[in-house]
């Protein structure tokens, strides 16, 4: 196939068509040898007329050349055609040998072997082209390798062009072994030879061409020096036709020489070259003009190249994209963004954007740059969007191919951004402007705009616009040509509505309606139960009851078996609840029962059941229908007794009764409520009032065991000490003496620093006393005075010491002054004394109502110890004047004891007094005082008596001397 390329130039050659370097280093064809075949003498000329045949008859130039040569090998074809073919070559070869003869006789003139080794040459050439030619038609031409073609040519040529050097046809000579070596590869040679032509012949025509081909030889064997000293002798020829390929060649030479700025000026000529047969060799030469500026200067070494270049304004964005498609093949990515992004600012309007910015997202993305390359997507928007100044300018025809760039680019942009936010590396609303950009240019009409709306509704929700992304996502639930999305964004619009109620409530009617509206355009979805459970929960929370139970209905009856459906049914009985529609709740609140619901739920629906009982119980009492009140209450605690209601119903049940007036049911209720919700928070209220109802009826045996369960419910409430004092005391009220004397016991084991224990320890005395057991009850009287105690609680001790000096008082007057004298007054003074100490224990606490007690029986002991005394027996046989004698030696005894009872009497008074106080014993001792002392203590007029008596100062007084 090599041969045949090289065959297909050589054609085009002849034909003046010139064809196009490769990229890299392009080679000039070379044009056809000359072929000169004079016809042979019939008499031998002489060498002048044979000098001057060949000069007049040598093409005038390489075009005369290139036609002459076509003409020769047309006919050669035609003669192939008619058959003529197989006798030419007879000819030829017959010709050939007899030059080949002519040459080897020793006769033959050296002045004719120059011309016979040029016809031999030419005949050579002419056979060997035929044989290349053949080749080519049958397909063998493979098997004619480079050096091979014109073997017979060149050695003809050789001969004439080394051996006669100096002749004319030497020249002729020269110049096609430079030609033939050129297409044999041999390109030192073709080099040596043209040189030669340009040696003997330096005004020959051929000399520019000859140029050329030395330039082309000089470029191919790497010497670009020469080749530049060749391409310039070609453009100093200023041959037109040489002209453009010298340029470009040129340029080649000083690139491949590293000089980028030669080169780049010499292809500026070309490129501002304007005549439109340029183009072609324009497009290559931006090319290698492109690769210059890639080796020398870069992307800023363009700009400044093109600045204030006017003829770079017509090819400057194509040398931008050729610098910037070089580095893309380079991969040199990052000179390829500045290149095309530079072409675009100072280009905004050019063709080539498109392909540019495309390249520039490719180049970012092998940079691994997601980032950039995103930014320049989204940049799209404003530079080539419809209506910009690109638009104006290109949108007609490059419409089409910006929409779909720009589609694209918008959507991963979008994207892109949507997935940063996502993974919160960056803010929603950057994905949100490409969205809504996105949409605005194309909208939702295709599915990648499907597509786009839908993601751009979740991308709003992200972002708390909830309202825009409510609207879109209804776009896409109500897309009528696309249903992908239809049921998730439906849902999706549902949730965020609800989102949005949650900021402005005034948006419900329109969230109850996503919901019905999701159920409408999904009926088949899994989820109709869960979106109509959530509608009737949401008005049920709006209060829209009717509303509410509409949706919980619908789900009752259309999804029996969803899991839901007991819940649904527990939620039209609180409806009904809440409307105080008591019994409709009651009758929904049994059919979930009947539904066996889960555990939860079926505890919600007995509590609706037990309170709507209990609703429809305090109807009938607000309406005053107690008894009917009572049933409910009691219907209630039958069918419900584990619940608090239950314990409630107890206990307005025992109202109700109360304001019945059936006190004693109500409190046996209140003594079930008790006894069978002992630790129910109304338990310790129903054994109060159950309390307060027995002790108006004087049960105190029934308040004691109210009381007492109260303490043992709650044996460390802080209320449990008084519970056991109360129900001691109610013992003591009913008389249960020894049940009371043991519970006061237990009290103040359990609670030993209890104030009240010396009022304890009196009261058991007195119950002690009461039973005939007087020495324990001494006992507890005096543990009762010597228990410490403050304030009231102290008047038990004192009380106690009275009883005690009241016990010793009662033993000092039983004594009798009589028989033994001497030792019953000892006796008598003695149960005085203790008396007296008692007395004066009682006298030590601030009480107006003992101390004056204490202080009166004090001064009334002395004075019976004193009428004792002198009413004492007289011991026997004394004679008047001894007894007479003894009877004032028993005055002289008692005149002291009636002084010590003044002294008493008077401290009572100065204690009233002091104190301002008047009680019974005050009055005792001052009707003993005007007894004693009448002329000190005598009685007021009688109205002052009759003013009431000064009130007690309480705990203010100390006592009184």
């Amino acid at each position: 196939m090599k041969r045949f390329s090289l065959i297909l130039v050589f054609l085009a050659f002849l034909a003046g068509c010139a064809a196009a370097p490769p990229a890299e280093e392009p080679a000039v064809a070379a044009p056809a040898p000359v072929a000169e075949a004079p016809a042979a003498p019939e008499k031998k000329p002489t060498v002048e007329e044979t000098t001057e045949k060949i000069r007049q008859e040598r093409p005038k130039s390489l075009k005369d050349a290139r036609e002459k040569a076509a003409e020769k090998i047309a006919l050669l074809e035609e003669k192939r055609k008619t058959g003529g073919k197989k006798k030419k070559a007879v000819s030829e070869s017959s010709v050939m040998k007899k030059y080949q003869d002519l040459l080897a006789l020793p006769g033959t003139p050296e002045a004719r072997k120059p011309e016979i080794l040029l016809r031999l040459s030419e005949l050579a050439y002419r056979e060997e082209e035929s044989a290349l030619k053949k080749s080519f038609e049958d397909g063998s031409e493979g098997e004619i390798l480079p050096g091979d073609r014109y073997p017979r040519s060149i050695v003809f040529y050789r001969q004439l062009a080394d051996n006669y050097p100096k002749t004319e046809q030497a020249l002729t000579a020269m110049y096609n072994l430079g030609y033939l070596y050129g297409e044999e590869g041999e390109i030192v040679l073709s080099a040596r030879y043209y040189g030669k032509v340009l040696e003997l012949s330096p005004d020959t025509p051929y000399a520019t061409e000859i140029h050329m081909r030395m330039g082309e030889s000089a470029f191919n064997l790497g010497q670009y020096k020469e080749a530049v000293k060749q391409y310039g002798q070609v453009l100093a020829s200023k041959r037109e036709e040489y002209l453009q390929k010298a340029l470009y060649k040129l340029g080649w030479a000083h690139y491949k020489l590293d000089e980028y700025g030669a080169a780049v000026e010499v292809f500026s000529r070309i490129l501002d070259d304007e005549k439109e047969s340029r183009e072609n060799l324009k497009t290559e030469t931006l090319d290698i003009t492109g690769r210059n500026f890639v080796e020398w200067g870069g992307v800023e070494g363009l700009k400044k190249y093109l600045a204030g270049r006017e003829a770079g304004k017509k090819y400057g964005d194509l040398l931008y994209r050729k610098v910037g498609d070089l580095y893309m093949e380079a991969s040199r990515h990052a000179d390829a963004v500045a290149t095309y992004t530079a072409a675009i600012e100072a280009y905004p309007l050019t063709t080539l954007a498109l392909h540019m910015e495309q390249n520039v997202i490719t180049a970012y993305l092998a940079l691994q740059n997601a980032e950039a390359a995103n930014a320049r997507r989204q940049s799209w928007y404003e530079r080539y969007r419809p209506a910009t100044p690109w638009d104006e300018a290109n949108g007609a025809a490059l419409g089409q191919e910006r929409d779909k760039m720009l589609e694209k680019g918008l959507r991963l942009a979008a994207i892109y951004r949507h997935s940063r936010a996502q993974r919160g590396e960056e803010a929603i609303n950057a994905s949100i402007q490409q969205y809504e950009r996105y949409l605005e240019l194309f909208g939702m009409n295709t599915e990648d705009g499907y597509e786009m709306a839908n993601s751009g509704a979740q991308a709003y929700k992200e972002a708390g616009q909830f309202r825009k992304s409510a609207d879109l996502y209804s776009k896409v639930a109500e897309a009528g040509d696309f249903t992908s999305h239809r049921e998730n964004a439906s849902y999706r619009r549902v949730e965020v509505l609800g989102l949005l109620f949650k900021q402005d409530p005034s948006c419900l009617d329109e969230y109850l309606a996503a919901h019905w509206r999701y159920v409408e355009l999904n009926p088949e979805s899994e989820l109709v139960p869960k979106l109509l459970f959530a509608a009737g929960e949401i008005a049920f929370e709006a209060e829209r009851f009717p509303a509410a139970r509409e949706a919980f209905v619908k789900l009752v009856e259309e999804h029996g078996g969803n899991a839901m459906n007991a819940d649904a049914t527990e939620r039209v009985a609180r409806s009904y609840f809440r409307e105080n529609n008591f019994p409709e709740a009651e009758e929904w609140a049994r059919k979930v029962k009947k539904k066996k619901p889960s555990g939860e739920t079926l505890d919600r629906a007995l509590k609706l059941i037990s309170f709507s009982v209990f609703k429809q119980a305090e109807e009938a009492e607000a309406a005053g229908d107690l008894n009917m009140a009572s049933k409910h209450f009691f219907r209630l605690v039958d069918e419900f007794p584990e619940g608090e209601a239950a314990q409630i119903a107890l206990y307005r049940a025992a109202e109700a009764l109360r304001k019945l007036g059936k006190e004693e049911k109500a409190a046996a209720v209140y003594k079930r409520l008790a006894d069978e919700y002992k630790t129910s928070r109304f338990a310790q209220s129903a054994l109060t009032l159950s309390s307060e109802i027995l002790s108006s009826l004087g049960d105190w045996s029934g308040v004691a065991e109210n009381y007492e369960n109260l303490y043992r419910l709650t044996p460390d409430a802080p209320d449990a000490a008084g519970y056991l004092f109360k129900a001691a005391t109610a013992r003591e009220k009913g008389s249960e003496d020894e049940k009371a004397i043991a519970l006061f016991d237990e009290f103040m084991a359990k609670y030993p620093a209890d104030g009240r224990k010396a009022e304890i320890l009196y009261r058991q005395g007195l119950m002690l006393d009461k039973g005939g057991k007087s020495d324990k009850a001494s006992e507890k009287y005096l543990l009762a005075w010597n228990t410490p105690a403050e304030g009231d609680a102290a008047l038990f001790r004192a009380k106690a010491a009275l009883v005690l000096a009241d016990k010793e008082l009662v033993s000092f007057r039983a004594v009798e002054l009589k028989g033994d004298l001497e030792k019953a007054l000892e006796m008598k003074e003695t149960h005085l004394d203790v008396a007296l100490e008692h007395l004066l224990n009682a006298a030590t606490l601030p009480f107006s109502e003992t101390l004056s007690e204490a202080l009166f029986r004090a001064g009334e002991g002395f004075e019976q110890m004193k009428v004792a005394l002198l009413e004492s027996e007289r011991p026997a046989g004394m004679t008047p004047e001894e007894e007479e004698e003894y009877k004032l030696l028993l005055e002289d005894k008692a005149f002291p004891l009636e002084e010590r009872a003044i002294e008493f009497y008077k401290k009572g008074v100065d204690a009233a007094r002091l104190a301002g106080i008047w009680n019974g014993w005050i009055e005792k001792i001052y009707a003993r005082m005007e007894n004693l002392l009448p002329w000190a203590f005598l009685r007021v007029e009688e109205a002052s008596l009759a003013s009431p008596p000064l009130p007690f100062p309480g705990r203010e007084w100390e006592g009184g001397k």
